[in-house]
């Protein structure tokens, strides 16, 4: 019995061992992967902050893109304003001093406003061309009799099919 218990106690023993060794590795395993674990939270909340830099960054980009296009529009507003009053005035000078619109230089055209003045006065009223749209061939109907006859016939069929 003595060499029984010997042997239980050495499986017992190398079990202890090959058990031991498998928890030290799992520890090892499991430290690492706890390492690892932290490095990617942190690498996410970097991430993360920057991503909200960036949004903010976008957000205000894009609200300086809308004040210089606003910005934009009332500058060629006002271009396009100031061109017609020269226009004008050009013409109130030359009427003044009777001067005669020559062939040989180019008639200036007035700028034509792209979107609404900023001002509370209205618009003018401007003409416009009538729309060319292409004439529109349709087929010829059948006539009513023949509709009501088809009608009549699928009717017919579908009574007897379901009778």
């Amino acid at each position: 019995m003595g060499a029984r218990q010997t042997d239980s106690v050495f499986e017992y023993d190398n079990f202890k061992k090959k058990f031991l060794a498998q928890n030290k590795q799992i520890a090892k395993l499991n430290s690492t992967l706890s390492l690892r674990v932290k490095e990617l939270s942190a690498e996410i909340a970097q991430l993360f902050n920057e991503n909200i830099r960036l949004r903010e960054s976008e957000i205000a980009l894009a609200a300086e893109l809308k004040r210089e296009r606003e910005k934009l529009r009332k500058v060629s507003y006002d271009a396009e304003v100031a061109a017609l009053n020269l226009t004008k005035h050009l013409g109130f000078v030359r009427e003044t001093f009777n001067i005669r619109h020559t062939s040989e230089t180019p008639s200036p055209t007035p700028p034509r406003a792209t979107h609404r003045p900023l001002t509370s006065t209205p618009p003018s009223p401007r003409l416009s061309r009538e729309p060319t749209v292409p004439g529109i061939n349709e087929e010829e109907e059948p006539p009513a009799r023949h509709l009501a006859a088809n009608l009549r016939a699928r009717t017919v069929t579908t009574s007897t099919t379901q009778a």
